[in-house]
């Protein structure tokens, strides 16, 4: 995967340089911060693609955190931390956590464990979640859309969006499917958020977003992705 945005959250220094290194060797792009307020405040500007957590923050306890990263933001969550109990590690996964780590830890292990999230949540890069023609080439796992020659970010939902559409070309995908792809179970009605997502990516793969050419809306409702050439997975 090219380049994912990572959020560390970790009270000691040490920890923080250590995580940033490990990672900044495997091809991530890390940002630090030290307490759970800085991460509240950075969620929307970073759109992290990974969250690794410490337990215990000077502001906010770690878990009661977790829960509301889990309000904003989708990003696997590792947890970092001391308390290595039974009971530690599953509150961490109750509260939305999708990795428990214990200090101190292996880099190389962090690292692995990282990156098999990161495939986990986009998929292989060289499998699905690409497509190239004359004008258009996304890459889901780079978050990357270019539409002639023009480079644009996607957002954490725009990929997860294009991830599920591009993996069965010219499907139509009901509204109720890819809410629960994007948000999970108890969002099938947020039709208003769904429209917005697929707004902005529009804004970023079509030649005229008000006539798409490539995310097309179908009779009846639902979306799907269809290729104007061919599709490419490398």
């Amino acid at each position: 995967m090219a380049s994912p945005n990572v959020l560390v959250v970790d009270d000691e220094p040490h920890i923080g340089l250590l995580v940033r290194e490990t990672l900044a060797g495997v091809g991530m792009v890390v940002r630090a911060v030290t307490d759970g307020r800085q991460a509240l405040r950075l969620l929307d500007e970073l759109a992290p693609d990974l969250i690794l957590l410490d337990i215990g923050l000077p502001d906010i306890d770690g878990f009661s955190l977790c829960g509301r990263i889990r309000e904003h933001s989708h990003a696997p969550i590792i947890m970092l931390s001391a308390r290595h109990h039974d009971d530690d590690v599953i509150r961490g996964f109750n509260a939305g956590a999708d990795d428990y780590v214990v200090k101190p830890f292996s880099p190389r292990q962090l690292a692995a464990r990282a990156e098999a999230l990161l495939r986990r949540r986009f998929g292989s890069p060289t499998a699905i979640g690409r497509y190239r023609d004359s004008r258009l080439d996304i890459d889901v796992a780079a978050r990357r859309a270019i539409l002639d020659g023009v480079p644009s970010r996607l957002t954490p939902s725009e990929a997860k969006l294009l991830d599920l559409v591009l993996s069965q070309p010219r499907r139509v995908f009901k509204a109720e499917e890819l809410l629960h792809h994007l948000r999970g179970p108890g969002y099938e009605d947020a039709y208003g958020a769904l429209r917005q997502v697929v707004l902005g990516l529009r804004r970023k793969i079509e030649p005229d977003p008000s006539v798409p050419l490539y995310l097309t809306t179908a009779s009846g409702g639902g979306y799907a992705f269809e290729p104007t050439e061919t599709m490419s997975d490398s």
